[in-house]
């Protein structure tokens, strides 16, 4: 199968939470991305994510982890950060704080990183 046609079946599928769906994000997310998977899959990650199951938090943050620093394009790194809101763990704050807020980054890019960190630590605080 395409990487497109699974990236475009994970996008619309997202909301149903199914574990299915989220191994295969995870597959997606374990080969190299493009600034078009790393911005879709991002942004559905952070509008439908719900209650990802702790199996899938660790791994899922980790690929994210990793593709945003592969990743070029300010949009896709957005897009990347919104989904950490969602399914970041307190790792991922350790590395927003590195790789976003000690870093050189784009002036909105650290001020959604913000936003970001406390979304994870209310989530993390519950």
């Amino acid at each position: 199968m395409s990487i497109f046609i699974k990236v475009a079946a994970c996008a619309w599928t997202i909301q149903f939470n199914d574990p299915k769906t989220w191994n295969a994000i995870c597959q997606i997310f374990g080969v190299k991305t493009t600034k078009i998977t790393n911005r879709l899959l991002g942004l559905m990650i952070a509008r439908h994510a719900k209650d990802v199951s702790q199996n899938f938090i660790v791994k899922l943050s980790s690929l994210i982890q990793n593709a945003f620093v592969q990743e070029k394009n300010l949009d896709a790194k957005d897009a990347l950060l919104l989904a950490l809101g969602k399914v970041g763990n307190d790792e991922t704050i350790a590395f927003i704080n590195k790789q976003v807020l000690k870093k050189g980054m784009d002036r909105l890019l650290k001020e959604r990183a913000t936003h970001i960190l406390e979304e994870i630590a209310e989530r993390s605080a519950k």
